[in-house]
């Protein structure tokens, strides 16, 4: 292990290697060489080792006089990093699909170093901008940029076959996910006791039945599919002057266009500032796709793929947990305040969804065909709310089909007033982004009904039972 990237590090001080790595990409021209070389250690990533390499160029000038190394762990992350194809798959975006992306902000690929079986990338220096504060919380400039950047990652690939069957991305959406199903169980069940102080009993309970039904979250998710980065989030941001660039591309994959979005505002963005400008960020997220001729990703699909993405917190930040090194008090403690952070947007979302009674679209009333009066499909949410699909379960999405709730009660664990359409499904209303004031219900024929819904009582209309942080 340690031999190979020991080599990827002495050539960092060898300008001989330096030269030939650089030539080879066309950073610099064949009258060009690396006269010397001085790397320093910058960041503190967990799975790679990165250095900032200073130039001695002849001639002076002729080429960068700075470079970023990024180079597989020397440590044990970089066995795991290896066995989960992780430099492979950075190398491949640098590659493969970064020249196919003109629009999106990353650093420039200079060249490469061999380290062992693996390859280190010396990549563009981006020493004059400012790197996202994960502690602090991003700002809505901040948050405004790289939801920017989006669209300019998804549409050139949306719904590609030919991408979409490369083996090497990762997937975590619209697939099996039984391997991440188990290192959440496992590392969930280490840390339990542990964050009792932080979180109530009831999130708690939505986190051991998210642990349970995460597979089955990760398969009832049908397309569009496209390139997803899977991490987006402060740590992995660079900021200029009105632009921003997209680090760490080792989780790569393949799954939801409301992956990034949904995890960068759970996880970097404070519960004010997210609830303030969340809507305007997917509704604008749409309309750039749509610009780019995306045609299957209207705004309200959008908000509710958004509100549906965010347990992606959770298949991150669980797992992740664990494989802290040796799980140290003090490296859990730094993260305190960004684990708060992502538990509130998770428990917000999943509160609303539970009140408006919706984890998918409802079927438009004329379009029942196939059905038998008065059964519909649960919202994957409902999964949550019971023990986990059976693994022989015939139906699609691997979910059961359930008759609608007898009159009075209206499925997710909240009760109802009576009212209903024909055919027996409880009527629905449209999804509300936030918790509503009271307001009364027409009654048949448009006229006011007696069916008023109090706020903060856990019904439609309302926040769910729950103090939202």
């Amino acid at each position: 292990m340690t031999r190979g990237v020991a080599t990827g590090i002495a050539a960092l001080g060898d300008p001989g290697a330096l030269t030939e790595a650089l030539r080879a990409h066309g950073t610099i021209d064949g009258a060009t060489a690396v006269t010397g070389a001085r790397p320093e250690p910058i960041g503190t990533g967990q799975m790679a080792d990165s250095f900032r390499v200073t130039l001695e160029l002849d001639p002076p000038g002729a080429g960068p006089a700075t470079v970023v190394a990024k180079l597989p762990a020397a440590d044990a992350a970089g066995e795991v990093g290896r066995a989960s194809g992780v430099y492979a798959r950075e190398h491949r975006f640098y590659t493969e699909l970064a020249p196919r992306l003109p629009e999106i902000g990353v650093p420039a690929l200079l060249g490469t170093v061999p380290v062992g079986d693996d390859v280190g990338l010396l990549l563009e220096d981006l020493r004059t901008a400012e790197p996202g504060d994960q502690i602090a919380g991003a700002t809505a400039e901040q948050l405004a940029l790289t939801v920017d950047q989006l669209a300019r990652l998804q549409a050139p690939f949306w719904n590609d076959p030919r991408l979409g069957a490369q083996s090497w991305l990762q997937r975590r959406t619209g697939a099996p996910i039984p391997d991440r199903r188990e290192r959440y169980r496992r590392t969930w069940h280490r840390l339990r006791e542990k964050v009792r102080g932080v979180l109530t009993p009831a999130q708690i309970e939505v986190m051991d039945r998210f642990g349970d039904a995460c597979d089955a979250w990760s398969q009832s998710m049908r397309g569009p599919f496209t390139l997803v980065h899977h991490d987006l989030r402060l740590d992995n941001l660079m900021f200029g002057r009105r632009r921003v660039w997209l680090l760490d591309w080792q989780t790569l994959g393949w799954g939801s266009p409301a992956w990034d979005l949904a995890h960068l505002m759970g996880s970097s963005a404070e519960p004010r500032l997210r609830r303030r400008v969340e809507r305007e960020h997917v509704a604008r997220h749409a309309a750039a796709l749509a610009d780019r001729g995306v045609t299957d990703w209207p705004q309200e699909r959008a908000w509710l793929e958004y509100r549906r993405l965010s347990f992606a917190t959770l298949l991150v930040t669980v797992p992740a947990a664990g494989e802290l090194p040796g799980n140290a008090p003090a490296a859990c403690s730094t993260r305190c305040g960004i684990a708060r952070r992502r538990w509130s947007w998770t428990w917000t979302r999943w509160s609303c969804c539970r009140a408006d009674g919706l984890g998918r679209p409802a079927r438009p009333p004329d379009s029942g065909a196939g059905r038998a009066p008065g059964v519909r499909r649960p919202g994957v949410l409902r999964a949550l709310l019971r023990p986990a699909v059976r693994p022989q379960d015939p139906h699609p999405r691997g979910l059961r089909a359930e008759p609608a709730p007898e009159p009075g009660h209206g499925g997710y664990g909240v009760q109802h007033r009576p009212g209903r359409q024909a055919g027996g499904a409880v009527r629905r209303r449209a999804a509300l982004p936030r918790p509503q004031p009271a307001r009364r219900r027409p009654g048949p024929g448009g006229r006011p009904g007696a069916n008023a819904v109090p706020a903060g009582d856990g019904r439609r209309g309302g926040r769910a039972r729950c103090s939202v942080p």
